[in-house]
């Protein structure tokens, strides 16, 4: 046994590393313990070098979920429980829209299908159980040891007296299996959410933790309301993902800076097919083209930025914008949107160029909502939240339950939010115009988003290591 602490840092897809790599989180880290990240990492040289110099170790996850079919199914029976469970019992307080949805296969461009009615039965019962927050956990009590252990993951931690648990996701195998080690063995556990849907949408936190690091107001206000974290347990410390831009912008002179350019630029941000039609997203460039030749954006360009995954998508989308004359296109990093793949020029090069995109933006369209908007906001882009939708599709699915009476947005109550093409149009044209608009839609976000903490290294440190006076095994499973 070593004296020195064990840090493990869950890092279950790419993008999470460069928040939780950070140079804000491994120089508090690096001080007090030793470090060993895990993941499913492909092989990427400059990824595992750059850290490696830092004197970080790697372990690969790599857990057969399919090895047996009946411990395979009473997984997906406890995660039904811990994700159903959670959205039946606040489905009158905020999340009626995400209990609704489970009625269906969601397909692309609406193609969503009724699941059976025995799937519904089922699903409402397992959702009616659930709403006891634990009863996923008696599940996972019972095939943790054949279905959860980490055997390389073993053989590090035994060597450690004190193991300290860090995650940003609140779903996936990965984090279920660390999160039922730490229950398990007594580890500390902090969660440092990285994007909006890991407090307040993914259902009952995998740990009672020992400290949540709410980005702001609105995920305190789920950790408490939707989870009953007392507030000791809980440490506002703003966005980390943020305070990684922070340095991104600072090391390369990143800026927003509308005021300097003659040639105003609205960059459209599209997201899955699945979740917003790809013919709406369509008709929303149509409808700013038409009225930036009606002269209401003055001098200005259109960059469409779709969320494709494959090349047959990839071409359907150019040989459709090709017959848009005025609209350029602008394709994802791989970082971004992928969830092991890493760019063959290392995070930082594919970090800096998502950065510099969105920074060239006036005004960011986003299709429904999606973090890049987030990201948009905290650079000083104006934003605009598109549920125009003449398909029919999201009125299908009951999108307006995200409408909440006396709120608006679910997650963003003062972001400007257009329902149809002309408000659209007004919206941006407005943002435009006005650095006051375009400030205040940013403003809609990160009020709730983000809270910077002015002594983030020791709120960190408290938040990961405990005060110094409390027990060392406490992991936050009383």
């Amino acid at each position: 046994m070593t004296s020195k602490p064990l840090v493990l840092i869950s890092i279950p897809y790419t993008r999470i590393a460069r928040v939780l790599l950070s140079d804000n989180i491994l120089d508090i880290i690096k001080q007090r313990a030793d470090i060993v990240v895990i993941g499913p990492f492909g092989e990427d040289d400059v990824f595992f070098k750059t850290h490696a110099a830092q004197g970080i170790r790697f372990l690969r996850f790599d857990h057969e979920v399919g090895k047996s079919r009946i411990l395979t199914l009473l997984y997906a029976i406890s995660e039904t429980l811990r994700t159903s469970g959670y959205w039946f019992k606040h489905r009158r307080t905020g999340l009626s829209y995400y209990w609704e949805i489970q009625k269906y296969v969601l397909g692309d461009d609406g193609k969503d299908s009724k699941k059976p009615l025995k799937n519904v039965i089922v699903r409402m019962l397992l959702g009616i159980i659930g709403t006891v927050s634990n009863s996923w956990r008696f599940i996972d009590d019972i095939i943790g040891k054949q279905f959860f252990r980490l055997p390389d993951l073993d053989g590090i931690v035994s060597k450690y007296d004190q193991i300290f648990l860090i995650q940003a996701a609140s779903w996936g195998v990965q984090d279920r299996s660390l999160a039922w080690n730490a229950r398990e063995f007594g580890w500390r556990t902090v969660l440092v959410p990285y994007t909006t849907d890991q407090i307040w949408l993914n259902g009952y936190l995998l740990c009672n933790y020992s400290m949540i690091c709410a980005q702001g107001s609105f995920e305190q206000r789920c950790a408490t309301e939707y989870h009953s974290v007392p507030d000791d347990r809980i440490s506002t410390i703003g966005s980390m993902w943020f305070r990684s831009i922070d340095e991104y912008c600072a090391k390369h002179q990143i800026r927003n800076s509308p005021q300097e350019k003659q040639r105003r630029q609205i960059l459209y941000a599209g997201v899955a097919r699945e979740f917003f039609p790809r013919e709406s997203e369509y008709d929303a460039l149509t409808a700013l083209l038409a009225a930036g030749e009606k002269g209401r954006f003055g001098e200005y360009e259109l960059i469409y930025r779709p969320y494709i995954t494959d090349a047959n998508e990839r071409s359907e989308v150019v040989a459709r914008v090709s017959a848009m004359p005025g609209v350029a296109l602008q394709f994802t990093e791989t970082d971004t949107t992928s969830l092991t793949a890493v760019n063959d020029e290392g995070i930082e090069h594919s970090t800096l160029s998502y950065l510099r995109r969105i920074a060239a933006a006036d005004v960011l369209v986003m299709s429904h909502t999606t973090s890049l908007g987030w990201d948009a906001a905290y650079l000083g882009c104006g934003v605009v939240a598109n549920f125009a939708d003449a398909t029919g599709v999201l009125a299908r699915r009951n999108t307006h339950l995200r409408f909440l009476p006396g709120v608006g947005l679910d997650c963003a109550p003062g972001l400007p939010v257009a329902h149809s093409l002309d408000q659209l149009v007004d919206l941006v044209a407005e943002q435009l115009r006005d650095p006051a608009a375009r400030a205040s839609s940013g403003r809609g976000i990160l009020a709730e988003w983000d809270a910077p903490a002015t002594d983030l290294p020791e709120m960190l440190a408290r938040a990961i290591f405990g005060p110094q006076s409390e027990s060392s095994d406490a992991d936050g499973t009383t």
